[in-house]
């Protein structure tokens, strides 16, 4: 970790908008193809973050019942400045709205005013408009998956994002096992769900549990059928594999004035920073480094104000060195919102024989991967990171229940297991 701690020294809403199935994907969660369905954003937001006070580098995920606040930060580029307020609307676990009402999970009126402020961009070259909304878990009364939406006084929906309220009434032990075939590294995520609190004659009815990789949605696998059932507990023997995949990349623009990490250049050409990283290529093996598993850590060294408004916006171009793919190449990371667009999807130049990409960022450590998209909508880093066993990565477990007497799902636990630093629990 201490490489990690040095780097961080419309109208209303509408809740048929996001009747759309977590699978059926546009782009990661939080946030088009990998992304959770849940998500919308005006044109021009950026740098989206949504996280807790302790935790700002996970999903964000809170415990219901505590005084937590979830902190949405934001930028509008070349807009005016708006007041927001911001209501929730309690979904089930594939992300479909429940029948709930609001006062059914919600203590108050659920458009909720004041918990915002803002910030003009001070000295950048590109004028934006930052933004910090506080939303305060004690008025939640139910757990379950939630999207927030922010509304400005003109009724106008501004950004949805999705978020998770859960319950600690089961436990979760959980073990990962690394594999090799070939050239391919796996990691399989086994699992038992303890359950004492919850007296149950169909579990494979009420329970189910939602399990993915990183940030990445489009690893999202839903699980309801455990290899088999003990009293008080539900077992899942390698319940879901995954492509181990490689670690991230980085891309430091924290400095105007020098070379960050893997950055070649920094160049002014009015009216805009350029920075330059070296070329990237196809890793041949695995080396071990730490990284943020595709999140970003806004900030600038030069300035001596808040990043958060003094931070500029510079031109990133990219570059990997390999002959053409089958598929769409893009740079993926909360640097793109996890969305697989135009905005972060590359162009190869046969000249040189390599994909390249210039794409606008914040101020900040970024980590990325480079990801393929085939043309049935399947996403891959095996072309372009390599799949290592070793691979450090996160996994969030999900646990669902909704007895049959209920028409919502509660989110009744919720673990990260990652696959070096978090110790293996589980036995058969």
């Amino acid at each position: 970790m201490t490489i990690i701690y040095e780097y961080t020294n419309k109208k209303f809403f509408n809740w048929h908008e996001i009747i759309v199935l977590i699978f059926v994907i546009i782009a990661g969660l939080p946030f088009a193809h990998a992304q959770n369905s849940a998500f919308y954003a005006l044109p021009g937001i950026r740098s989206l973050s949504m996280k807790t006070l302790n935790d700002s580098l996970t999903i964000p995920s809170v415990a219901l019942g505590t005084d937590e606040i979830l902190i949405v930060e934001f930028d509008e580029l070349d807009a005016d400045s708006r007041s927001l307020s911001y209501s929730l609307r309690h979904c089930n676990a594939d992300w479909q709205p429940s029948d709930l009402m609001d006062i059914e999970f919600f203590d108050g009126f659920n458009r909720v005013y004041g918990h915002d402020a803002y910030h003009l961009s001070f000295n950048t070259t590109t004028d934006y408009t930052h933004y910090v909304v506080k939303v305060e878990i004690k008025d939640i009364k139910i757990s379950g998956n939630y999207v927030l939406t922010l509304i400005d006084d003109d009724d106008t929906r501004v950004l949805s994002v999705p978020f998770l309220v859960y319950e600690n009434m089961a436990g979760i032990r959980s073990r990962i096992i690394r594999s090799r075939s070939g050239d391919c590294g796996t990691q399989k995520l086994s699992f038992s769900i303890l359950h004492p609190q919850i007296h149950t004659t169909n579990p494979m009815l009420e329970f189910s549990v939602v399990v993915w990789q990183n940030s990445r949605d489009d690893t999202r696998q839903i699980l309801n059928q455990p290899t088999f059932v003990r009293s008080s507990e539900l077992v899942f023997l390698d319940a879901a594999s995954f492509d181990a995949g490689n670690e991230h990349r980085w891309a430091d623009n924290r400095s105007l004035k020098y070379n960050g990490l893997n950055v070649v250049s920094v160049d002014f050409y009015d009216p805009y920073y350029h920075v330059t990283l070296d070329r990237d290529a196809v890793p041949i093996g695995y080396f071990y480094h730490e990284d943020f598993n595709s999140r970003s850590h806004f900030e600038a060294r030069d300035i001596h104000r808040s990043a958060s408004y003094a931070a500029d916006y510079t031109f990133v171009h990219f570059s990997l060195a390999t002959p053409p793919l089958d598929g769409k190449v893009y740079v993926f990371g909360q640097l793109s919102d996890f969305a697989f667009s135009d905005a972060n999807r590359m162009s190869y130049d046969e000249q040189v024989g390599a994909y390249k990409l210039s794409m606008q960022m914040k101020q900040g450590l970024h980590s990325y991967q480079y990801v393929v998209v085939d043309d049935k909508g399947r996403v891959s880093t095996a072309d372009t990171e390599g799949s290592f066993a070793d691979t450090e990565n996160d996994y969030f477990i999900a646990v669902y229940y909704r007895p049959q007497s209920e028409t919502h799902d509660r989110l009744i636990a919720f673990k990260r297991h990652n696959s070096m630093k978090t110790i293996n629990d589980f036995i058969k």
